[in-house]
């Protein structure tokens, strides 16, 4: 079973050493519960001030809900789109 989240990003493409963690947060906190492993996350944007905003789906092509994750102070906030469209 699944227990983090984990983002990467390669800053020097092709070099393996360059790999570094952005974001490494427990799925408890994004308040998922047991539904985790269902669900697909996409990380979209990551800001200065380190929030996330990840898009959220248990199916391809419908997305089910948008979270905005504040890493420093731990806030979660669930977003609605109208339509579920972005």
């Amino acid at each position: 079973m699944r227990t983090h989240f984990v983002l990467w990003e390669m800053r020097e493409f092709g070099v393996q050493e360059s790999w570094t963690r952005l974001m490494d947060v427990i799925y408890v906190h994004l308040k998922f519960g047991d539904i985790v492993p269902s669900f697909m996350l996409l990380p979209v944007y990551l800001s200065e001030d380190e929030d996330v905003l990840l898009l959220a789906s248990n199916e391809v092509d419908i997305l089910d809900f948008v979270i905005m994750y504040n890493q420093i102070d731990d806030i979660v906030e669930f977003l609605q789109l109208p339509n579920n469209q972005i």
